[in-house]
């Protein structure tokens, strides 16, 4: 796995993809970083973002834009665009070409969702104070998510019931237990109930993005 570059590593660079912080060091792992090394991921480097995660384009002033893997004049979105988009582009942009079987994004304001939504890969940002941000440079603590970027729904599934756990490190980690996600991909979906605001998220929204978010809505009914 490739990881997004506003997670930290014992002693390797985390530069947030900015010049400030080229030569940042940390003493050491990120929660989710140990937990993954305790599940025998093999790393294979850090993935170029949004300069501090603070934007959705992933044009990198300092170490180059990040392209959409599906068409290079698009951006991957951001920030986890990465060689992905956000903050998420260039993780989504790793997965959805291959280089990263699976990769972690941040999301405070959509950088886990957009890139995921742009490359056309899995994004969870899931249930807040599931996942620790403990070694994560934050962007808005109390607003932070962690959570998988992979190619399947199993994967992300997969992927969270490694990185999910309560962290006394993290003062907005929830101690709820540890639950079989994985069990539930297959379980019974009947009596699940899907959530949509639709004032707010269908409101001054381009009438191709309505129609196809209606449709995958419709698709989950269904």
């Amino acid at each position: 796995m490739g990881i997004k570059d506003n997670v930290y590593f014992k002693d390797k660079v985390s530069t947030m993809s900015s010049k400030i912080h080229k030569d940042f060091v940390s003493d050491y792992d990120a929660t989710v970083i140990a937990k993954l090394r305790e599940a025998s991921v093999v790393f294979t480097g850090k993935i170029s973002m949004h300069e501090y995660a603070w934007g959705i384009t992933n044009n990198n002033p300092h170490y180059g834009a990040v392209k959409n893997p599906w068409n290079y004049d698009k951006i991957p979105g951001g920030s986890s665009g990465g060689s992905g988009g956000g903050s998420g582009g260039g993780s989504g942009a790793a997965v959805a070409v291959g280089s990263s079987v699976a990769s972690l994004g941040t999301d405070t304001a959509g950088s886990i969702r957009i890139p995921s939504s742009a490359c056309g890969i899995v994004g969870l940002k899931q249930t807040h104070g599931l996942v620790s941000k403990y070694g994560v440079y934050p962007l808005a603590w109390s607003l932070d998510y962690v959570g998988p970027m992979t190619k399947t729904v199993k994967d992300a599934t997969g992927l969270l019931q490694i990185i999910a756990g309560y962290d006394e490190n993290d003062p907005t980690s929830v101690n709820i237990g540890r639950e079989d996600y994985l069990a539930k991909v297959t379980s019974d979906v009947k009596g699940l109930v899907i959530g949509v605001n639709e004032d707010y998220f269908f409101n001054q929204v381009d009438d191709e993005i309505d129609k196809l978010v209606r449709g995958a809505i419709q698709s989950l009914v269904d």
